[in-house]
C-alpha cells in the first residue's frame, strides 16, 4: 500500500516552488484520508546541465514496425515537448546548458553509437526549437546503451561547468557551484530491444556520477494506457531506473498530453518539488487501478492521480 508522489507547485507569481509538506492532503477515491508518511524536498537549481533524451525507435510514428500497437506518436507530440521543455526552462533558468539528444539503433557519430545529438550542451532555445524537428523514427530501442552513453556526456559537461564557477569564471552574477544541477529526462514507448548493457549496469553508472534518471512513458510504458496494451516490464523497468537513481517515473495517458508535462518537468528542474511518501490502509490488488486526490489543505483545490497496484 505503498506509494511515493512527485509534488510541485506555483506561487501566485507563477514562480515555481516546493509546496510545503503541511500544506498537502491525499484522499483515496472513497474520500477517505491517506497517511503521508513522511516527505522529502527536492532542491530545484538556477542553472545546470539538461538533456531531454527521446526515444527515436520506429514504434513512434513508423506504421510498418513489428509492433501491435504502433505507432504511439504519429502526431509528433515528442517535438512539441522538446520545445516546450527548452522555452520553459529558459524563463525559469536561463543558465541551464540546455541539450536535446535522441536514442538510435542508427547513430552515426563513431563516439556514440546508439545516441544522436540534435542540439548539443550551451544550445539556445532557438536552436534546441529547430533541432526538435529533426526527431526520428527508425530502428530499434537501445534505451539503456543510449542513456548510460549519455550520462558520460551529461556528467563531463556538469564537471566542466562546475568547476568553471568554482574558478570564479564568468561575470559576477555567475550561479555558484552550489547552485547548480544536473537533469536527464528519458521519453520512451517501450522496452529496451537492442541494449548491451543492463539496466542493473546503468543503474551503477548513474549511481556512481551522481545524476538522477527521470523516466517518462507514453503508449504500452505508461501506466495508465490500457487501449494500447500496457507492457508491464517496460513500466516497471523505467519506474526502476528513476526510483533507483533517485529521479521519479512520469507517463501521459495520450502523446498529446506530453508538452504540458514538460512544462511542468521544468519548473520542477528550477524550483523543485515535494516527495511524499504515502500508506493506503486497504491496498489494492496487483493488477488493479488505484485512484485518489491530492488536495491542497484546507481548501476546495485537489489533482487527482491514478496509477497500477505493482
Amino acid at each position: 500500500g505503498k506509494a511515493t508522489i512527485a509534488v510541485g507547485a506555483e506561487d501566485n507569481g507563477g514562480i515555481p516552488i516546493i509546496p510545503p509538506l503541511g500544506f498537502l492532503e491525499v484522499e483515496d477515491e472513497d474520500g477517505n484520508p491517506v497517511d503521508i508518511e513522511e516527505g522529502e524536498e527536492v532542491p530545484g537549481h538556477i542553472a545546470g546541465s539538461m538533456v531531454l533524451l527521446v526515444d527515436g525507435s520506429g514504434s513512434m510514428e513508423n506504421t510498418s514496425a513489428d509492433c501491435d500497437d504502433c505507432p504511439t506518436d504519429p502526431a509528433r507530440h515528442r517535438v512539441q515537448a522538446a520545445k516546450e521543455l527548452s522555452k520553459k526552462l529558459e524563463v525559469c533558468g536561463p543558465d541551464w546548458r540546455q541539450s536535446l539528444m535522441e536514442f538510435t539503433t542508427t547513430a552515426s557519430d563513431p563516439q556514440l553509437m546508439s545516441t544522436r545529438v540534435l542540439a548539443d550542451f550551451g544550445a539556445e532555445p532557438a536552436e534546441v526549437s529547430a533541432a526538435a524537428d529533426m526527431l526520428s523514427s527508425y530502428g530499434g530501442t537501445p534505451i539503456w546503451d543510449s542513456t548510460y552513453e549519455v550520462i558520460g556526456l551529461l556528467s563531463g559537461d556538469a564537471s566542466e561547468s562546475f568547476a568553471a564557477a568554482e574558478a570564479g569564471e564568468g561575470d559576477s552574477a555567475s550561479p555558484s557551484v552550489d547552485e547548480w544541477g544536473t537533469g536527464l529526462v528519458v521519453i520512451s514507448d517501450g522496452t529496451d530491444t537492442s541494449s548491451t548493457a543492463t539496466l542493473d549496469q546503468l543503474i551503477v553508472r548513474a549511481q556512481e556520477a551522481g545524476i538522477a534518471v527521470h523516466t517518462i512513458g507514453l503508449g504500452p510504458a505508461s501506466d495508465s494506457v490500457e487501449e494500447y496494451g500496457a507492457e508491464p516490464a517496460a513500466i516497471e523497468d523505467l519506474r526502476r531506473l528513476a526510483k533507483e537513481t533517485g529521479g521519479y517515473y512520469g507517463y501521459v495517458s495520450s502523446p498529446d498530453e506530453l508538452p504540458a508535462l514538460a512544462d511542468h518537468i521544468a519548473k520542477a528542474s528550477c524550483g523543485g518539488y515535494q516527495e511524499i511518501t504515502v500508506r493506503f490502509a486497504e491496498p489494492k490488488p496487483s493488477g488493479e487501478r488505484v485512484n485518489g486526490k491530492l488536495k491542497l489543505a484546507n481548501t476546495d483545490l485537489s489533482v487527482p492521480f491514478t496509477f497500477t497496484a505493482p
